[in-house]
């Protein structure tokens, strides 16, 4: 009796690879905001797998509806100090 797992019949992932997520990183640096479905219609990818790269692969977060980097720049902190003081 063999205690090995036989292989596995089901289709290789085809969205979740290298690839795409350089694909998903370059338009998300080309747009920077954009939403899950906007990204999903623009590349062809699924909901979750267009999800997925962005939050587990390029470490986004998930901001009223759009994503973000979680780290901002410096230019995008100083104009967000600007503002801030401006309305105050």
């Amino acid at each position: 009796m063999s205690v090995e797992n036989d292989e596995c019949s089901g289709k290789p992932c085809t969205s979740r690879n290298q690839p795409m997520i350089d694909k998903v990183h370059s338009v998300m640096q080309d747009k920077q905001r954009l939403t899950i479905k906007q990204l999903s219609k623009e590349l062809e990818l699924s909901f979750g797998s267009g999800e997925s790269i962005m939050t587990e692969d390029l470490g986004m977060k998930h901001i009223s509806m759009k994503f973000v980097p979680k780290l901002l720049t410096v230019e995008q902190k100083e104009t967000r100090l600007a503002v801030a003081r401006d309305l105050l």
